[in-house]
This record gives C-alpha cells, structure tokens and sequence, in this order.
C-alpha cells in the first residue's frame, strides 16, 4: 500500500515551504481514508482539500499535541462522520418535508404563516450582538456543527455553546 514517513511536530514549521512538505507528505493518506469510507473519489478529493485548507487557514493558531499523520487521520475521520451526519440531516428534514406535505390550499396558508413567522425571528435574530448572530445563523441556518463554527470562527467550541444559548434564550 502506501509508505509514509513521520513527522515529528517540532521539525516542521508550517509556513508555505513546510505546509507544502506536509500536504505532499500525507495528501494522499488522507485521501485514503475518505475515499476507503465513502467510496467517492470526487468527495474524498473535496474532503481531503478541505481537511488541508483548513490547516493552512489555521496554521498560525495550531499546536499538534500527536504526530501531524495522527491529526490528519482524526481530521479525515471527522470530516467523514460530519458528511454523513449532515447527509442523514438532509435525509431526515427531507423526509419529514414530504411526510408532512399538504394540500395547496393549506400550503398556501402556512407558506404565508412560515413567512411571517421568518420575518419575525430574522427580526429578533438582528438585535443579538453580532458574533451572537453569526454563531446562530452558522448553526441554525446552515447547519454547522458547533466544531466546525468554532474552526471556521476560530474560536472554541465552549464560546460557540455560550453563544448559541444566549441566543435561544434571547429568542424563547
């Protein structure tokens, strides 16, 4: 299979030369493991990218506590498991949608009622602080898991939690 040499974390700094080195080092192990979980090479591509951007996106705040293989591993992992959440997500919302479907005269009045009620929580999402909002509109709006708002925040995944009551509590 696939031969790759360690790197020890305290020989590679993570500037444009040792990130290359590292995304030349493993790309294609962590490759493999999200095409071996989803059968997808087009998918495990875009994983894969988005595993690497990430880091490059994040590599002046990043301390490895493992090997840089170990990480991207766990990292391609995850990212797995978060496709498929979202994917069974997508599923579930899918199917209550369709389940839940109604004529067009009752569509019609609650499509109307959805509106309204939008309008009003769009409302009273615009008068939380602003990162309040960006953490609500992440998590509820796009479905974002609290990790991947915190990665793409840079913040932790405590203070995306802290936020996301303030703003349900705000909200009920």
């Amino acid at each position: 299979m696939f031969k790759f040499k360690s790197i020890r974390n305290e020989d590679l700094i993570l500037d444009q030369k040792g990130f290359k080195y590292l995304y030349d080092s493993y790309w294609e192990k962590v490759f493999a493991v999200c095409y071996h979980n989803t059968d997808d090479a087009e998918l495990a591509k875009e994983m894969t990218q988005s595993i690497f951007l990430s880091i490059w996106e994040r590599r002046k705040i990043l301390r490895f506590q493992k090997s840089y293989e170990q990480y991207l591993v766990r990292a391609a992992k995850l990212k797995v498991a978060e496709h498929f959440r979202n994917q069974a997500i997508r599923k579930k919302h899918l199917d209550h949608a369709t389940e839940n479907f109604c004529d067009a005269a009752n569509y019609t009045e609650e499509d109307v009622n959805y509106s309204l009620l939008a309008a009003a929580l769009n409302l009273l999402v615009d008068q939380l602080p602003r990162r309040c909002q960006e953490v609500f509109k992440l998590s509820r709006k796009e479905g974002m898991t609290n990790i991947a708002i915190s990665q793409k925040l840079q913040v932790s995944e405590r203070s995306i939690v802290f936020h996301i009551i303030i703003a349900l509590a705000f909200l009920i």
